[in-house]
């Protein structure tokens, strides 16, 4: 009687789907699917490791949680920049870049400490994305990227997101890998070789319907 009477609605209600889940592996985004959402990202950051910097002031994302641990995502950044000369996707308005279309795989950052992370990847394979800028710049992006999942075990929904955060440092990327995976990081070519890339951005993610991701 006293536990009921100190534990609050939320934190129960994600208790019990945790215990419900205690036979699957997490973490796991609770049932049923698919979960449609949409995003605004913050201020981004591209940046090689020679120094090329592109900068958006935000973007927006559309994608899908399609099961405990899968999901898609479209990324679009929004007032992107080099040296003050506007940059864009094939196709794309003036500062706008866009990804292709990636796949999203959920998996433990440090099962220890409870850290979940999200790794996008080009779903059919190709280029995570391309851009130019003006006609002194034309990249073409590779690889994947891996995202670290903010607000675990936390219901979140239409009016309380989710957040995905990028952290990267002078080109380097600061996760690069799940527990158990390989080392998943994005690399520009310029025309030339291509060099290591780090994406620094905050994804806000919402969904329709509360939802929680279980760890």
């Amino acid at each position: 009687m006293r536990i009921a009477r100190l534990c609050v609605t939320a934190a129960c209600a994600v208790s019990a789907a945790t215990a419900a889940s205690a036979s699957a592996a997490l973490p796991e985004f609770t049932p049923p699917f698919g979960k449609p959402f949409t995003s605004t990202i913050n201020p981004t950051v591209l940046e090689t490791m020679a120094g090329t910097k592109v900068t958006c002031k935000g973007g927006t994302d559309v994608g899908e949680v399609s099961g405990p641990k899968t999901g898609s995502m479209t990324m679009t950044f929004t007032s992107c920049s080099w040296n003050k000369t506007p940059c864009n996707s094939p196709g794309s308005l003036p500062g706008v870049i866009e990804t292709a279309a990636l796949s999203m795989q959920i998996g433990y950052i440090a099962k220890a400490t409870k850290k979940v992370g999200a790794d996008l990847v080009p779903t059919l394979g190709g280029l995570f994305m391309t851009y130019g800028c003006g006609s002194a710049l034309q990249a073409r992006v590779a690889g994947s990227v891996i995202g670290l999942i903010g607000l675990p075990n936390v219901w979140v929904g239409p009016s309380k997101p989710l957040y995905l955060h990028f952290v990267q440092k002078a080109g380097v990327q600061k996760v690069t890998k799940l527990e158990g995976g390989l080392t998943d990081v994005l690399e520009t070519s310029f025309g030339g070789p291509f060099e290591g890339t780090g994406l620094k951005s905050t994804d806000n993610i919402f969904f329709g319907e509360n939802v929680a991701l279980l760890a």
